[in-house]
């Protein structure tokens, strides 16, 4: 397999899973997830994997925890 081809399946890959992320937590079709998609690479000026990454890493990020609860006055 070459390197072209190997690099085009990872970024198909990752731009599916993040049409599938943002279709289960928008409620989107897969079209509509495709064009957000593509719009936030297109905002960024990047490719939709690359949006598609950045996304992706924005959803796998953990939450942080929360702070200490200040007493009630």
């Amino acid at each position: 397999m070459t390197a072209e081809l190997s690099r085009a399946l990872s970024d198909y890959a990752c731009v599916q899973r993040a049409i599938g992320a943002l279709m289960h937590l928008h409620g989107l079709t897969a079209d509509e997830a495709r064009q957000a998609l593509s719009q936030v690479g297109a905002g960024a000026s990047t490719t939709l994997a690359q949006a598609a990454r950045v996304t992706l890493g924005a959803l796998t990020r953990p939450t942080p925890e929360p702070g200490p609860r200040l007493p009630e006055p």
